[in-house]
């Protein structure tokens, strides 16, 4: 299924699914190391940017700037044209969200 056709939670999911499974770590993040930042656990920024449109479409809204561009070099193989497309359709697909009424959480949608 192509994102665009995702509903938001699974659009939502499968943003973070692409997060966990490309983008790069930080050699200075330590998940076994309490003073670890969870935040900087990325190379740069642009992960943690779709992981906040994540969240923002799980709560009924939608993400007002997404700050992540494959080029970065936060994710996986940067020539991967492939990926690159996933990537780029993954933010299409997050800027476009509609939200139906069995979409919306529990709080509703915020204006």
């Amino acid at each position: 299924m192509q994102p665009h056709e995702m509903k938001p939670s699974e659009l939502a999911q499968a943003i973070r699914d692409f997060v966990e499974k490309h983008a790069r770590l930080s050699p200075n993040y330590d998940p076994t190391d309490r003073w670890s930042d969870p935040e900087e656990r990325f190379t740069g920024p642009d992960p943690s940017c779709l992981l906040a449109a994540a969240a923002s479409i799980e709560r009924g809204e939608k993400p007002d700037r997404i700050f992540s561009d494959w080029g970065s070099g936060c994710y996986g193989e940067w020539n991967d044209k492939a990926l690159q497309a996933e990537h780029d359709a993954l933010v299409k697909a997050a800027y476009a969200v509609t939200f139906d009424t069995e979409d919306m959480p529990a709080t509703g949608p915020k204006a």
